[in-house]
């Protein structure tokens, strides 16, 4: 079995809250709770979860845009703390991110030439004439026109500026790309276009994805397996089809029956998110009918029985063993 790309070992994220007269934290919240996931070269993997499960902290960790408070981020076999001491370069090259809205990740005052020039002036030592060549190639991959180059971001339809943001992430031909909500600004056949465009590249180029979302049909499209965050833990993961197929969490299965379906209404009535300071047990407890005495103890990710492998759920009373 490969190495992994990117692994996290039982990685937590505090942020503070607030702070009293003296400057000193009072208050401090969980955005991620000992987290542990990898994934392997050329993969792509879903994480999915309501907002402010922490899904889009972690991307931002992986990245080195926020540093986590405890345990181990590695990229190619080395901790993140190393890559960003001795080879922050190759890092920034090597690990690229796709936001949400790529209306307001590009500068509307640069023209998209002058947006990809200055990507590729900051991670490569290209002459002029190699950083043409390159921006011509992304452009090819993206299906977009050489034209384009001289154009700026508000020129271009909202599927056709995702693929510039796409191909400004492509463009240093990184071996990571974190995918943050890429597609829930656009509407459904332009998502059908962008979610096409990016598996055929993953399997040309050999590019590995962390795709996050909360649409569960995207994830199901594009990644054959799949992590469900809730208030900053791994509740359930596993292969996609046998996960959606097989839920086991309670909150996996609230998530699955929320999905809009014509004719049904939303089961989804809130997005409550714990501050997870001085908590013990499940999150999910609050929200749970079948919470009892025993789930004020945290459950552990543990296999889920008669899965065909790689399924886990954290949950004391999964649904494959319900009455």
């Amino acid at each position: 079995m490969p190495e992994p790309l990117l692994q996290f070992d039982r990685v937590t994220k505090e942020f503070d809250l607030y702070k009293n007269w003296f400057g000193k934290t009072s208050k401090r919240f969980r955005a991620v709770n000992e987290v542990t996931w990898q994934v392997e070269p050329g993969a792509a993997l879903g994480i999915v979860g309501e907002s402010g499960c922490g899904k889009s902290t972690m991307a931002r960790m992986a990245v080195g845009l926020e540093l986590p408070t405890s345990g181990e981020i590695r990229f190619a076999g080395k901790t993140l703390d190393k890559w960003l001491k001795e080879e922050a370069l190759l890092l920034r090259q090597s690990v690229q991110m796709v936001f949400q809205d790529p209306s307001a990740s590009l500068n509307p005052r640069q023209r998209i030439r002058e947006i990809l020039e200055l990507q590729l002036q900051r991670l490569t030592d290209f002459r002029a004439e190699q950083r043409m060549q390159r921006m011509k190639e992304v452009l090819e991959q993206v299906q977009l026109p050489l034209v384009a180059l001289d154009r700026y971001p508000h020129e271009f339809s909202g599927g056709q500026a995702q693929r510039i943001s796409i191909a400004r992430a492509l463009i240093s031909k990184p071996r990571l790309l974190l995918l943050d909500e890429p597609v829930s600004a656009l509407d459904v056949s332009v998502q059908a276009q962008i979610l096409l465009l990016l598996e055929e590249m993953r399997k040309e180029l050999g590019v590995t994805y962390v795709f996050i979302s909360h649409d569960l049909a995207v994830v199901e499209q594009l990644c054959p397996s799949v992590l469900v965050m809730y208030a900053g833990s791994i509740v359930e993961s596993g292969p996609t089809n046998q996960l959606f197929q097989q839920r086991n969490h309670p909150y996996t299965d609230l998530l699955i029956r929320s999905v809009p379906v014509p004719g049904k209404s939303l089961e989804l009535k809130s997005e409550e998110m714990a501050n997870l300071e001085n908590s013990q047990g499940c999150a999910f407890r609050n929200r749970c009918s079948k919470a009892n005495q025993q789930c004020s103890q945290a459950p552990i990710l543990k296999e889920v029985s008669g899965s065909m492998g790689g399924h886990e759920c954290a949950c004391h009373y999964p649904l494959s063993e319900a009455a």
